[in-house]
């Protein structure tokens, strides 16, 4: 059998395989740096995440902060950069063309905030928001609220809201469309249910003379007039599942009338009102 030199070259130039030992010792490095990796990527993703710690604080326990005046309680307003904005301050235009532009309004969830409507994992990963803008050329609003509210409680706020956007920015605002996640879509609803009971039609009654001014309400522009779509992402129009079974399983503990038990279902109960709404 003859050898083939370039083998032999090739065998010759070739690296020699790490022995045994250096392969322990690098697998003993590695399984050394895995916490410090793993405690890097935590703060990372914790750093990245860090706006939602207010919103999740208020979903959790938001009523009885709005009920101290607690300055960490969310109060319902549009944002911009990360601050909320006055209603007469969005500086709102009209289309190049002259007429108002159709505006989207995003509402999100229990604990979220505008920001998922805005940007995903990277800086690139544009969402709903500001695609639509871009494709469709709509203009956006984004809606922050203290989700441990009652439902109807931000309803009403919502409502308010809308209102007084329709009535700041008439020629800058036409069609709504209103999108709303989660809980947040429970909220849309519950703006116009209200928006509803407020309408002129209704606030006037049968009774009143003919010469009668209605009262000031009736003289505000409604938003209800100008909604075109309701878009309704992951609602629990039905009622949440986790939440029922949180009801029944507090219900239970208090029940077996043990101490551990009763400790256990008052911390149940002390979730939020807006939690206890999607029962």
């Amino acid at each position: 059998m003859t050898n083939n030199p370039d083998d032999e070259s090739a065998s010759a130039g070739a690296e020699p395989a790490p022995s045994r030992w250096r392969r322990a010792v690098a697998a003993v490095g590695r399984a050394a740096r895995a916490p410090l990796d793993g405690a890097g990527f935590l703060y990372r993703a914790g750093q990245d995440n860090l706006h939602f710690t207010l919103p999740v604080l208020n979903g959790a326990f938001g009523d009885q902060l709005a009920a101290r005046h607690d300055w960490r309680a969310i109060r319902m307003s549009f944002r911009r950069h990360g601050a909320d904005v006055p209603v007469a301050d969005l500086r709102l235009s009209p289309a190049p063309d002259g007429r108002p532009r159709k505006t989207v309004v995003f509402v999100h969830g229990l604990m979220g905030d505008e920001i998922i409507w805005q940007t995903g994992a990277g800086p690139d990963d544009l969402r709903f928001g500001p695609r639509l803008q871009q494709e469709l050329g709509v203009q956006c609003l984004y809606v922050r609220y203290n989700s441990g509210l009652h439902i109807s409680e931000n309803g009403q706020l919502l409502q308010q809201l809308l209102t007084e956007l329709v009535a700041t920015w008439p020629a800058a605002v036409g069609e709504l469309v209103l999108v709303g996640h989660s809980m947040g879509g429970l909220v849309i609803r519950s703006a116009g249910y209200y928006a509803s009971k407020s309408s002129p039609d209704d606030s006037r009654t049968e009774s009143a003379p003919a010469t009668s001014q209605p009262p000031a309400a009736t003289n505000q522009p409604t938003w209800l007039g100008r909604l075109r779509d309701v878009f309704l992402l992951g609602v629990p129009n039905d009622g949440s599942f986790l939440e029922q079974n949180s009801h029944f399983t507090a219900l239970i503990l208090r029940k077996i009338n043990l101490w551990p038990t009763r400790a256990i279902s008052g911390l149940l109960d002390k979730r939020s009102n807006g939690i206890k709404d999607l029962r």
